[in-house]
């Protein structure tokens, strides 16, 4: 009972504070909503003007974005259009670099065919020289073998050491042009080096090329300045491409010269003995048969050379060099074998005046030309030949 007492006394007590902490509830929430909602006409438009400027600043600020945006786009089309006119600049001279890079090899190509067309025919002069050289060796042995014949007549010794000495210096004149057509060979191989050099350096340039890409405008006004550094540098291996070129060419000019004089010399001497022997000796009909099949092969080789000579003339002529020192190094050597050839001319021309006798027609033009000097070069050598050997004999006759 008093349980039930105080349940109700709680009860009511409890009734009576929550009206009142429920009637201050609903005066802070009214006092709440006033405050938040305006409740007056000046407070209402107050809010409406203000929200009316919240969104003119948003739409102008979108505004301000969307013209920015624009610009941008604008300025990036303008790249694009400026790099697309540079990338066709770009493509359009990488295919006119590709075209004469194909144009070149073109060329490099038939250079090489023409190169090792002329490196066959000369590997066939070659061959041919060196048979020329072999019958050259076989009529020195016979030539030996008419000398020891020569030594045993009576009288006949001067005639011998003669023919001796001139035997000597054709094959010393063997012997050089054997060092000539070896030098020759190295030189050539020189050449091959240098074209090939070459043609890996215009290789390298073409690959470089090619395999560029599309950069910005101030890398493409570099890209044209690489060949020119490249053609640059392999000019000097032009310039040493050229004067190898010059200098195979005028060993070839030297070559000739000396197998026509080394042929001129080589019938004087077969003449001279002829002189000197039977006509029916069956020895000396087959040294004429020998004579004329070499004559032949000499003649058939003159024209190949003379062909290769005019081939590299024109090749020279494209070139347009300057003779250099080489050249004149070269100018001087020819020039010695020239003398050297015409002494032995002067000295075989003395033999056979010899083997003639005082009515030698050798002796009458060697008297009349005495007095010109520029035609008589070899008449002088001979001269002095007759002079030196007068000397010999007096001295021995003392």
């Amino acid at each position: 009972m008093y349980f039930a007492l105080g349940f109700l006394v709680c009860g009511l007590l409890g009734l009576i504070v929550l009206h009142f902490v429920w009637r201050r509830t609903v005066r802070l929430t009214s006092r709440r909503i006033h405050a938040a909602v305006p409740t007056e006409i000046s407070d209402i438009r107050a809010e409406k003007d203000r929200m009316r400027a919240e969104f003119a600043l948003a739409t102008r600020k979108l505004e301000k974005l969307l013209d920015a945006e624009k610009e941008k786009n604008v300025r990036q089309r303008l790249d694009l259009t400026a790099r697309d006119e540079t990338l066709r600049a770009i493509v359009a001279e990488r295919d006119a670099k590709a075209e004469s890079a194909g144009e070149l090899l073109g060329r490099e190509e038939e250079l090489r065919r023409t190169l090792r067309s002329r490196e066959d025919e000369l590997l066939r002069n070659t061959s041919k020289l060196r048979e020329v050289e072999r019958l050259l060796d076989q009529r020195s042995k016979e030539l030996e073998a008419y000398r020891e014949t020569l030594h045993g007549q009576a009288g006949g010794r001067e005639k011998v050491e003669a023919l001796s000495k001139e035997t000597d210096t054709v094959l010393r004149l063997q012997q050089e042009l054997t060092e000539r057509s070896s030098e020759l060979e190295t030189l050539r191989k020189r050449l091959t080096e240098q074209e090939e050099e070459n043609a890996t350096l215009r290789i390298g340039l073409v690959n470089q090329d090619l395999t560029s890409k599309a950069a910005a405008q101030s890398e493409a006004s570099e890209a044209p300045n690489a060949p020119a550094d490249s053609t640059a540098e392999a000019m000097p291996d032009k310039l040493e491409q050229a004067s190898l070129s010059a200098r195979i060419f005028e060993l070839e000019a030297r070559n000739a010269e000396a197998h026509a004089e080394i042929e001129r010399l080589t019938i004087e001497h077969e003449q001279t003995m002829a002189m000197q022997t039977s006509g029916s000796d069956p020895a000396l009909q087959a040294l004429r048969g020998d004579k004329a099949m070499l004559e032949s092969r000499l003649a058939d080789l003159a024209a190949e050379r003379d062909r290769l000579l005019a081939e590299n003339a024109e090749l020279r002529a494209r070139g347009s060099l300057a003779a250099g020192p080489a050249d004149i190094e070269i100018a001087a050597e020819s020039e010695t074998l020239r003398d050297e050839l015409k002494d032995i001319a002067a000295s075989v021309a003395h033999m056979t005046a010899l083997i003639e006798g005082e009515g030698s027609p050798i002796t009458a033009l060697v008297d009349q030309a005495g007095g010109d000097v520029s035609a008589a070069s070899i008449a002088a050598r001979i001269q002095k030949l007759r002079d030196k050997v007068d000397a010999d004999r007096s001295a021995s006759a003392g």
